[in-house]
């Protein structure tokens, strides 16, 4: 909960939560942004990082030489050629057509590696645990 108000305007916006429990399309071209290390030696950028990555499919994902199974209907993966998702970026938001569709996870990866695929936290499957902590931070009633 932030200690004060927020004051919506052009540049400061209510991010919309995926509440539908489907998977986005592959090639779906989605933003993900954070303060994780830009460099192999583990430096830390001066401004907010963000990057353009397309979707992969959780078949494509869960192939033996990416991920081997390990990615279930909770989770979903974006191509990491080139560009990626690093440490520190874990918890930034994955924004599709302007809805969150997932969360940046933690991992053991090497970033960059177009073999291991950046791994996100489907935001949609945990949307009513997100509304019943919502609702009693805010003293909005009980649990939805």
């Amino acid at each position: 909960q932030l200690e004060e108000e927020v004051e919506l305007n052009a540049h400061v916006k209510v991010l919309a939560l995926q509440r539908e429990d489907r998977d986005v399309a592959a090639d779906t071209v989605c933003d993900v942004a954070g303060w994780g290390t830009i460099s192999h030696s583990g430096r830390r950028p001066d401004k907010l990082q963000q990057v353009e990555r397309p979707v992969i499919s959780r078949d494509v994902c869960n192939h033996r030489t990416r991920h081997d199974n390990t990615i279930t209907h909770k989770m979903m993966c974006t191509d990491s050629r080139r560009r990626d998702t690093c440490k520190g970026d874990s918890g930034g938001p994955l924004v599709c057509n302007g809805v969150a569709e997932g969360v940046v996870t933690a991992g053991s990866r090497v970033c960059g590696n177009y073999k291991k695929p950046a791994i996100y936290t489907r935001v949609a499957p945990y949307i009513s645990w997100i509304d019943s902590v919502i609702s009693s931070a805010t003293g909005e009633g009980d649990s939805h």
